[in-house]
């Protein structure tokens, strides 16, 4: 990092800032993407432009914009840039409330008032203005951490929908001056929300890649496991299981597959053993995709749903009733996660919850394509109930009694 400092003194001490377009510059990314918390990427360094020009000319920090993680703070540092008149919060308090007051008051008379009351501080428009302000009045105890933050933006919208309630009595407890104030402070954790879900997919992509690759390798090393047994494939076999879980009658699914009762109890117990003895847990996934895409089973309509979604293409939101609630899904992969450390069976912790691997394999699909089209409506509560789930089955075992 000391180095990179060099080479921006180095640029700044040698550029020409008549001439210097920021955006043009090798570095240069307008898309103002946010990087991710672990990213060590050798990008070019990216000076933001000097000045703003102003009647006033009020100089700007100068920084490597491609030092600053967040998107949405380099936006702003590339397009405005912190005037170097303004004092921060901490330097002098007073002279910054004074300064905030008056653009204030000239904000509210509008016109060729707050046009001179901004050009006077070095702000070239009114996004220049809300974004440094609540940058100078900076965060409040309460946000500096996400859970006391979404606390508080809890409690301030219920005071903005609540007549009765005093609005600036709630934003006094919390140290936020007023509502611009607090809607500065709102979007932040709002990007922060979004900056945590693209880290959340980018290790769920990673790890779905990654386990998809072994599920592709442990087909092909039991090709011979899942070959046909008796002219009946691991998909006929399932799907006959699937309607039979349906109630439809056995005698009847024997001979619409043209066998005999002693022939279907044969490739039922190969099957089954098959298996039995795939420590994998390949053949039981097979077993699973071919039982739910079927639509059967007791989540026979979500499984319809998912792979409706899922033919609708990346992003696609799934339909219908929910087959276990958001908090139960969760709760359950993590008893599976603790388990699977343990070496349990999986299938039997998804027993004492009257599941079937099939139906898992529903309302993993559900709940997945559910968080990718709705991200910011679940990441919260899934972080949440992970961690409680998480703690809870680490510290009394994957033999803890459940309610489901």
């Amino acid at each position: 990092m000391s180095n990179r400092n060099e080479m921006v003194k180095k640029f700044v001490d040698e550029v020409d800032w008549n001439s210097y377009d920021y955006t043009a510059e090798p570095g240069a990314d307008m898309n103002f993407s946010d990087f991710p918390e672990d990213d060590d990427s050798d990008r070019p360094i990216w000076v933001s432009k000097h000045y703003n020009t102003t009647g006033h000319w009020n100089c700007v920090h100068v920084c490597d914009l491609n030092q600053i993680k967040s998107g949405a703070y380099r936006k702003m540092l590339a397009l405005y840039g912190v005037p170097v008149s303004w004092p921060s919060k901490d330097e002098d308090e007073d002279v910054l409330e004074e300064v905030i007051e008056t653009i204030d008051d000239a904000r509210e008379e509008g016109g060729d008032a707050y046009a001179e009351a901004l050009d006077q501080h070095g702000l070239l428009n009114d996004e220049h203005y809300v974004w440094l302000r609540g940058y100078k009045l900076g965060r409040p105890e309460a946000f500096e951490d996400y859970d006391t933050a979404k606390d508080a933006i809890d409690k301030i919208e219920a005071a903005k929908a609540d007549e009765d309630e005093d609005l600036d009595d709630v934003l006094d407890e919390f140290e936020i001056k007023d509502e611009i104030h607090y809607e500065y402070l709102k979007k932040e954790i709002e990007q922060a929300e979004k900056r945590t879900y693209a880290a959340y997919n980018a290790v769920l992509t990673q790890t779905h890649a990654f386990l998809q690759d072994r599920f592709e390798k442990h087909k092909e090393a039991l090709s011979d496991e899942l070959s046909p047994y008796k002219g009946m494939s691991m998909e006929q076999w399932a799907s006959i299981n699937a309607q039979l879980s349906q109630g439809e009658d056995l005698n009847a699914l024997i001979s619409g597959a043209g066998l005999e009762a002693p022939e279907w109890d044969d490739i039922n117990t190969e099957w089954n053993e098959r298996m039995s003895r795939d420590s994998t847990a390949t053949i039981a996934t097979v077993y699973g995709q071919a039982f739910t895409g079927g639509g059967q089973g007791q989540f026979g309509a979500a499984a319809e749903a998912v792979s409706a979604s899922m033919a609708s293409g990346s992003g696609s939101d799934v339909t219908g009733e929910d087959p276990i609630s958001f908090e139960d899904w969760v709760k359950i992969t993590e008893h599976m996660n603790a388990g699977a450390a343990q070496g349990m069976d999986s299938s039997a912790i998804l027993g004492q919850y009257n599941l079937n691997p099939a139906d898992w394999g529903t309302i993993g699909g559900y709940w997945g394509q559910k968080m990718n089209a709705n991200p910011m409506q679940y990441i919260g509560d899934y972080q949440k109930f992970q961690e409680k789930y998480s703690q809870q089955f680490t510290a009394a075992g994957s033999h803890a009694d459940v309610e489901f």
